[in-house]
């Protein structure tokens, strides 16, 4: 068992009105309609139960956007609170609510007419020694440990393609995400596992943050010595000054 010091933060950006990024922080969402939160929140955990955590990042307009970040996250919530059987994993678990998700953003995007509504999901499971990353889209997660910093996730999207036709300047689109109807296409959520370590730090982020901040940026922070809050409010303050083109949402897990 490992004693977990978790913070997160959100930030509507400079930008944009509306903030159209949602979380999941080991039980806690955001309402619908929000900016974000005035400052970093922390709490402290172990890992002698399931403890989850997840960003979301919305898409399809504003008002589609944070309907979908934000029924996932209720989605989610509700997936945590049922009984997990003990010969269920914590990869079966993601991929199940990952299926159970999608399936409630694409009945809400009918009864909208809003199509193009989704959210990126990126999901961190922590139980006794064993971590499990999932993630659909492009919101990042990373690993720092013993000085290093590794990607934890898989960016869903047709970057390599652009770059082969040679078009610049251009964001990718996604490939993968919640809120795309089976009869489309089947969602394929990436899934890694790994042990915990001491030491070990997890960040989640929309990208708000990693559009702004490069990884290297990201990765000095990350080493300074700082409480997960206070490096989380530094990143934040980071991506703002260098434009906060988007919504910021980040969650910061540090192993201790």
């Amino acid at each position: 068992m490992y004693k977990i010091i978790a913070s997160c933060i959100s930030h509507c950006g400079m930008v944009r009105e509306m903030n159209e990024d949602n979380l999941y922080f080991d039980g806690k969402f955001l309402e619908e309609k929000h900016r974000g939160l005035e400052k970093a929140v922390t709490i402290h955990r172990d890992t002698s139960q399931l403890r989850s955590f997840a960003i979301f990042d919305g898409m399809g307009g504003e008002k589609d956007g944070e309907v979908a970040s934000y029924l996932a996250a209720v989605q989610f919530r509700q997936e945590m609170g049922r009984q997990i059987t003990e010969s269920e994993s914590p990869r079966d678990f993601l991929e199940k609510v990952c299926l159970d998700m999608n399936q409630t953003i694409c009945e809400e995007a009918v009864k909208r007419q809003a199509q193009g509504m989704g959210t990126t999901a990126t999901i961190l499971c922590l139980k006794n020694e064993e971590m499990t990353v999932c993630n659909l889209g492009d919101s990042p997660a990373f690993l720092v440990r013993e000085g290093e910093i590794f990607p934890l996730h898989e960016e869903h999207t047709n970057r390599h393609f652009l770059e082969e036709q040679g078009i610049a300047f251009r964001k990718p689109s996604l490939t993968q995400c919640l809120g795309i109807p089976p009869e489309e296409m089947a969602i394929h959520p990436y899934i890694h596992e790994d042990d915990i370590r001491e030491g070990d730090q997890y960040l989640l982020c929309s990208d708000g943050l990693t559009d702004m901040v490069s990884r290297e940026e990201i990765h000095r922070i990350l080493q300074e010595n700082l409480t997960p809050g206070d490096c989380l409010e530094k990143l934040q303050k980071q991506a703002l000054e260098l434009g906060g083109k988007d919504n910021i949402t980040i969650i910061l897990c540090r192993i201790a």
